[in-house]
């Protein structure tokens, strides 16, 4: 039984389209869980004028239930206890209509793995791999796939900060590189991505999501996968195919977007490694640094000019008033 857990926050036309699509899987869900963090009433609007026939079930949740991590918790308490997998799913999603029918082979077919997520078919664009045209620090190999490097990518390869460690895995410096080719292969990980994020229900007899990613909740999902690792591996399935249109609405704004790239980014480093040493330490700044400059070729954006001045804030915060770890 997979049981679906969509926490939302005033994207209820968004939303509207995955609940449509989740009514054309091959696999039917063993319930749907929606969980309004909402301070308005227009998502329960929708769902009371929708004619779907899902197992669906509505929670609108008190402000001192709102936040995506916050949600989350919410929802794994509401889930049926007879559930197998627990799949969360942001609000912006479109799933292939396969995709909990694979969900479903990929927990059943590796009996070690405790978590899973897809592959986003339209994030980046990669290539065939041609050892012709695909040469050079710019582009990026694997699996007989190449994807070009983005220029902050580029730029860290060529100064020997390009992350030593296979793709969905945090160096001892931390800013790893989250990226997997469409090969149709599963590959393991140590977190994987929370717009589609699937685990074993067993892990939350133990688990939970952490309350320092109160509000938006960046990086939650690697803090919560990371930790899951105890329990068995992690898998990213490339055929579990599915798009994600990043809604605008319901985002922090660029300032508290760049401070929460720092901060968070800091504590899942740090809760992975709580002594890198000195040599990482001042790689992760270096890195911290090297991607906060690179904004200000945009400063004729507005937005590049706050999400700069958030992630210098967020440099001091954790200089000065660094997070409180968690054991």
């Amino acid at each position: 039984m997979i049981s679906v857990v969509i926490c939302t926050y005033k994207r209820a036309d968004s939303l509207k389209i995955l609940l449509e699509n989740l009514e054309h899987q091959s696999l039917s869900a063993g319930e749907v869980l929606i969980i309004d963090g909402s301070p308005d009433d227009e998502t329960a609007k929708m769902i009371n004028s929708l004619h779907s026939s899902l197992p669906l079930t509505y929670f609108l949740v008190p402000p001192e239930h709102r936040g995506l991590t916050r949600q989350r918790n919410f929802g794994i308490l509401k889930v049926n206890p007879a559930t197998d997998v627990v799949c969360f799913l942001d609000d912006d999603v479109v799933l292939d209509d396969q995709y909990l029918k694979i969900l479903q082979e990929t927990f059943t077919q590796n009996p070690d793995c405790v978590g899973a997520s897809g592959y986003l078919t339209n994030g980046r664009t990669w290539e065939v791999y041609d050892p012709a045209r695909h040469n050079g620090l710019k582009w990026f190999v694997l699996d007989g796939f190449a994807l070009e490097l983005g220029q902050r990518n580029y730029v860290r390869r060529a100064l020997g900060l390009f992350p030593d460690v296979p793709p969905g895995f945090i160096p001892p410096y931390g800013h790893g590189y989250d990226v997997v080719p469409p090969s149709g292969k599963s590959y393991e990980a140590d977190h994987i991505i929370g717009c589609n994020m699937s685990f074993r229900y067993s892990v939350f007899k133990t688990l939970r999501f952490s309350d320092y990613f109160i509000g938006y909740g960046l990086y939650e999902d690697c803090d919560f996968s990371y930790r899951t690792t105890r329990f068995g591996k992690l898998l990213v399935n490339t055929r579990l195919k599915l798009e994600h249109h990043l809604a605008p609405s319901g985002r922090p704004d660029t300032f508290k977007y760049g401070k929460m790239v720092t901060r968070n980014g800091w504590f899942v480093w740090r809760t992975k490694y709580k002594n890198p040493g000195l040599f990482n330490i001042l790689k992760w700044y270096t890195i911290s640094v090297l991607f906060a400059l690179l904004l200000i070729k945009s400063f004729r954006q507005k937005a590049a000019v706050h999400e700069f001045a958030g992630r210098v804030a967020g440099l001091f915060s954790v200089m000065f008033n660094a997070p409180k770890l968690e054991n």
